[in-house]
């Protein structure tokens, strides 16, 4: 009979340590929320820095190529690399051609498509080359027999860059000065 009345109790002991342990009470409300740390005082605002200079990392130039070795050539048409111009530049960018009227290095420059001394000067921009194209008499010699190009990436239009500059209306001295181009 002992052995009844502890197994009782101890019964008692175990089923009532499952229902006290096994019950969840509700939780407490959230406690306040702690001090906030100081902030430092706000400092004064710097002076404006100066405007930086035009980048030129992106603008692809080349040297000065002689496309017409021979200025007497009757049907004139020179075709020369352009490494860097993708479809994206040509799609998106502008591309400048300029010849320059002396095989020494010494003449006028000017911007093609053009008329120069009255010869008519065309390009046609390939995929990764530039045509030249002259029409002008048999018994002329070509007028601008070496060339150069300037490849501006990423404008907007075929001829404006995201600041509304059309590079196309710029004079060759211009471009040379804006993306300091050597000669």
């Amino acid at each position: 009979m002992k052995a009844m009345t502890n197994f009782l109790k101890l019964s008692t002991v175990v089923v009532l340590s499952i229902f006290i342990f096994s019950c969840e009470g509700e939780d407490g409300a959230v406690g306040p929320a702690g001090a906030q740390g100081e902030q430092g005082q706000q400092g004064e605002q710097g002076q404006q820095g100066e405007q930086g200079e035009t980048g030129t990392a992106n603008v692809i130039y080349s040297d000065w190529i002689t496309v017409f070795p021979d200025p007497t050539i009757i049907l004139p048409i020179g075709t020369f690399d352009a490494p860097g111009l993708t479809q994206e530049i040509r799609d998106t960018g502008v591309v400048l051609v300029y010849g320059q009227s002396e095989l020494t290095g010494t003449g006028t420059v000017t911007a093609i498509p053009s008329e120069s001394g009255g010869q008519i000067y065309t390009t046609n921009i390939g995929a990764s080359s530039i045509t030249i194209i002259v029409e002008k008499p048999a018994s002329e010699s070509v007028f601008l027999p070496r060339a150069r190009y300037v490849i501006i990436p990423g404008g907007v239009a075929a001829d404006k860059n995201a600041a509304g500059i059309d590079y196309t209306k710029m004079s060759y001295e211009e471009i040379k000065a804006l993306f300091d181009i050597p000669e």
